[in-house]
């Protein structure tokens, strides 16, 4: 029995001595992946994950898309949520007139914007525009990881929408809204639908969310039938 409280005295030291969380040096500013695929650069875990506003900033260079282009076309940047947390986005455009419908594609966990290219190839070559980002925690983005929180990362997901359909040379078309993504991104997708039509930052445009395709989401891990209980 002496034996037994012993090693109940040391799990429960060292759960809380787990609080904090890891730590890590902030990331400073984008870098471009090499290619198209690959891990993110760094795992920027605050303190612990119930402080949002632990690590807000703005990096540079902010997001923007270009006027006039027809040819297609990528933008890199940094995006602020609605808590002033800035988020590493790219946007990549096809080739047309538009306005584009928009594919919003959330990476899995501990990916980035740079995750899914080959997804987001097939995209654009069938006509849609697609948006990437690191989630808060990951890649280059500010912030840290919630786990699709739905007041953060779900938030997030709305604002990141919001932005570049705000921005009149992203040409989007804010009624033809999807967003897809693998394993963390199926959550993300899952939990757009708790709010799927939603104004803009500026006030000006409704966003619609009209469809939505999580690819192997947390809910695979267990019989829809049980959410449902």
């Amino acid at each position: 029995m002496k034996f037994l409280g012993l090693i109940s005295l040391l799990v429960l030291v060292a759960c809380q001595s787990d609080q904090t969380g890891p730590r890590s040096q902030r990331p400073t500013s984008p870098s471009r992946a090499a290619n198209d695929e690959g891990p993110p650069s760094d795992y920027p875990f605050g303190q612990d994950t119930n402080r949002p506003a632990q690590f807000t900033g703005t990096p540079t260079p902010s997001f923007s898309c270009a006027p006039g282009g027809t040819s297609g076309a990528a933008y890199d940047g940094f995006l602020v949520s609605d808590d002033g947390t800035s988020l590493d986005a790219r946007l990549q455009v096809p080739a047309g007139s538009g306005p584009f419908p928009l594919v919003t594609l959330i990476h899995g966990y501990a990916g980035s914007k740079s995750s899914s290219g080959d997804i987001a190839g097939k995209l654009l070559g069938d006509g849609y525009a697609v948006l990437r980002y690191s989630t808060r925690g990951f890649g280059e983005s500010w912030g840290q990881v919630n786990l699709a929180d739905l007041n953060l990362e779900i938030a997030d997901l709305r604002t990141m929408i919001g932005r570049v359909m705000d921005d009149p040379y992203c040409n989007l078309d804010p009624a033809k809204v999807a967003v897809t993504g693998a394993s963390y991104g199926g959550g993300h997708s899952w939990l757009a639908l708790v709010q799927p039509t939603f104004p803009t930052p500026s006030g000006t445009k409704t966003v619609h969310i009209v469809a939505i395709a999580p690819i192997a989401p947390w809910s695979d891990l267990f019989p829809l039938t049980d959410l449902a209980a």
